[in-house]
């Protein structure tokens, strides 16, 4: 009990966690200028899509990292640094 979750839902939480990215990295594609469907269509990416779509998603990892200042265990900077870490390893 102690407060620890189980597996399945640790698992269900990655799995929407996954799903969630994914659903906003296509929405930064198609802000950007890109055109997706069942797979991206390569004509329409020029320099100028890929350098949007990258300033978004810089910006989202940026405000993602703030949030952290926020979560419960972030008590000093080695513990915010672990959790930006982490967030790569999800």
């Amino acid at each position: 009990m102690g407060g620890e979750m189980s597996g399945d839902h640790n698992q269900y939480q990655k799995e929407r966690s996954y799903l969630d990215d994914r659903n906003d990295i296509i929405a930064m594609a198609r802000e950007a200028g890109l055109k997706a469907g069942q797979h991206w269509d390569k004509t329409h990416m020029d320099t100028a899509h890929i350098e949007r779509f990258a300033e978004l998603v810089a910006a989202a990892e940026r405000e993602a990292c703030a949030a952290l200042e926020n979560e419960p265990g972030i008590y000093s900077q080695h513990d915010m640094a672990e959790a930006i870490r982490a967030r790569g390893q999800a």
